[in-house]
């Protein structure tokens, strides 16, 4: 599926600074043509004119969804889309589905935009486990190099969960690889949680949650955080990844640090994912 993108064509006598003004001039009329625009923040999601519906970059993503569905999922905070700087024109869209009290579906698609089409290049869905908790996702495209010239792109989900006992959340990054016109996903992994056991939540006046923790019970708070690194290049042509993670446990009240250990974990390309090197 195709669209038509009406941009300038270029005289063959043009100096080339006509040429440039004259490209940006289409641009900047395709841009006012479709409304869109692309939201300067982390979570890639795509900026409309007012909330009015969304364009036909995203349409043209996920051609199986209804445009209403696909502007309530953004609402949401489950439709997200942002350029990719490691592929020449490309970008990036995820769709996070949740069908019932135990699952849920993460469909992502590359597009790419050359001067008069944007085509789709590979899309996939991929099945989670949902645990009926508030759930959202945003695109991770830092350069997660795999091979010299290959690098992957993530889809970060968080999952958030409060009562007046306890608070839960968490986010799981999963990476994938666009490999011709295929997309797979390559590694899996917890970046960062949080958990408050104990302790109660205090109300405001109008009965809303105002997060201060009260009560005489000394609640504790497990927390924990990992990062991605480039590691060397391994035999096989790919990068290793390593994940540094920090875990601990404070207490609510005094923030003081009860407990905190660091570790280091390695993950080796094998031949189809990244696994974890014993």
């Amino acid at each position: 599926m195709q669209i038509a993108i009406p941009l300038k064509f270029f005289k063959p006598w043009a100096s080339p600074m006509s040429r440039l003004f004259l490209q940006i001039v289409g641009v900047a009329a395709f841009c006012m043509q479709m409304n869109l625009a692309f939201a300067a923040d982390d979570r890639g999601k795509p900026v409309s004119d007012g909330g009015a519906s969304l364009k036909e970059d995203v349409e043209i993503a996920f051609p199986e969804f209804e445009v209403a569905y696909l502007n309530k999922l953004a609402e949401d905070d489950k439709l997200v889309l942002s350029p990719w700087s490691h592929c020449p024109g490309c970008f990036v869209a995820a769709v996070l589905e949740e069908e019932d009290s135990e699952s849920m579906t993460l469909s992502v698609a590359v597009l790419q935009r050359d001067r008069n089409t944007v085509k789709q290049l590979a899309a996939n869905e991929f099945k989670l486990k949902d645990f009926n908790w508030k759930n959202s996702i945003r695109l991770d495209l830092a350069p997660y190099r795999i091979r010299d010239k290959e690098f992957a792109f993530g889809v970060r989900i968080s999952t958030y969960y409060r009562s007046d006992a306890h608070t839960s959340s968490w986010t799981t990054l999963h990476l994938f690889r666009l490999s011709g016109n295929k997309i797979a996903r390559i590694v899996t992994l917890d970046i960062d949680g949080s958990s408050i056991e104990g302790g109660s939540i205090s109300r405001g006046e109008d009965g809303s949650e105002d997060g201060k923790e009260g009560g005489d019970e000394e609640g504790t708070e497990g927390l924990h955080s990992s990062t991605v690194h480039i590691g060397p290049l391994a035999p096989n042509g790919f990068y290793d990844l390593i994940v540094k993670t920090t875990k601990g446990e404070k207490s609510v009240k005094s923030e003081k640090v009860l407990q905190q250990e660091k570790s280091v974990e390695k993950y080796r390309w094998s031949g189809t994912a990244y696994e974890k090197v014993k």
